[in-house]
């Protein structure tokens, strides 16, 4: 419940960093998980939702045969990997702009279409730290697992950041 609400948070504290602005690590991260922790956690909620319903969809329409579940786990995995590119344009909107989560899920899917090309290196960052992250469990469980959210988050908002201010941020504080 927690994790879209530290992503959030951590999205904020690299969105200070980018544009340079003053503040202490703990207190941005803090106040952004106080202040972004709901309108995150649906759209974690939302995350979560879509691949488990479309795989629980296909095995009770589709009889559980063994084909179809390799099909269910390349439609989950597929899933799973949009929604993680989608959020790559998903969480510094919500951070930034005051806008419906639905809005903000609508436009950064349109972002994500517009600029597909710039989710590829941040996805096959993060694939490849939560990779190591579970292959390396037993031995240090924290570090894996916050190198997977703060470094990928960090090139992400580096790389989506300049097309959400183009074309979200400047248009809707110009109305």
């Amino acid at each position: 419940v927690t994790a879209p609400a530290a992503i959030a948070a951590c999205t904020e504290y690299c969105l200070h960093l980018i544009e340079d602005r003053p503040g202490r690590a703990w207190g941005i991260y803090w106040m952004a998980f106080r202040k972004h922790g709901w309108s995150a956690a649906i759209y974690g909620l939302f995350c979560l939702l879509l691949p488990g319903g479309l795989f629980m969809l296909c095995n009770i329409y589709l009889h559980n045969s063994l084909h179809v579940l390799h099909w269910q786990s390349s439609a989950c995995l597929a899933g799973v990997l949009l929604i993680w590119m989608v959020g790559f344009y998903a969480f510094p909107m919500l951070c930034r702009v005051q806008l419906p989560v639905r809005t903000v899920l609508s436009n950064s899917f349109r972002l994500f279409c517009l600029k597909i090309w710039k989710c590829i290196l941040p996805l096959m960052l993060q694939s490849a730290l939560l990779v190591l992250s579970v292959l390396c469990l037993p031995v240090g469980l924290l570090f894996p697992l916050l190198l997977g959210i703060v470094f990928p988050t960090y090139l992400s908002v580096y790389l989506c950041y300049p097309d959400i201010l183009q074309y979200v941020v400047k248009p809707f504080s110009a109305k």
